[in-house]
């Protein structure tokens, strides 16, 4: 999960200080923004929350509605899969054709995907083989 303080560390450009960050926030007291950035302290209110999500897209500041929003995207997309693969669990014939035309590393990252979703430490090590490149020898091992 990124910080703020990591946040405000990787900026190019202002804000890149927790002054800087302050100025854009100029009816919060400096010791209220240093306390977002140091003690990863989140504003009560809405109007504030919303306006840091929006500069830093930092997903901890998005609020409830806004989060449940999306998760019901996320939750109807599922459903929708499930419903369109109900016609493969009714019929054998289907079924094989299903096998012989998708392409299996689809139904493999997707699989796998799902499981390391409901554990975050399982999607760690899946993130980390997502990133690794298996390189392809072009000749062959004597």
């Amino acid at each position: 999960m990124e910080t703020l303080e990591k946040w405000l560390k990787s900026r190019k450009s202002s804000p890149k200080t927790i002054s800087e960050l302050a100025k854009k926030f100029k009816t919060v007291p400096y010791k209220t923004v240093y306390n977002w950035v140091k003690r990863g302290s989140i504003p009560k209110d809405y109007n504030l929350r919303k306006k840091l999500y929006n500069l830093t897209k930092i997903s901890k500041y998005r609020s409830e509605e806004e989060k449940l929003m999306e998760f019901k995207q996320i939750q109807n997309a599922i459903y929708l899969c499930i419903r369109a693969l109900e016609p493969l669990m009714e019929d054998e014939d289907k079924r094989r054709y299903f096998r012989k035309k998708i392409r299996k590393n689809d139904i493999s990252f997707l699989s796998s995907l799902l499981e390391a979703l409901m554990n975050e430490e399982r999607f760690s090590v899946w993130q980390t083989f997502q990133n690794i490149k298996i390189e392809k020898k072009s000749k062959r091992l004597k």
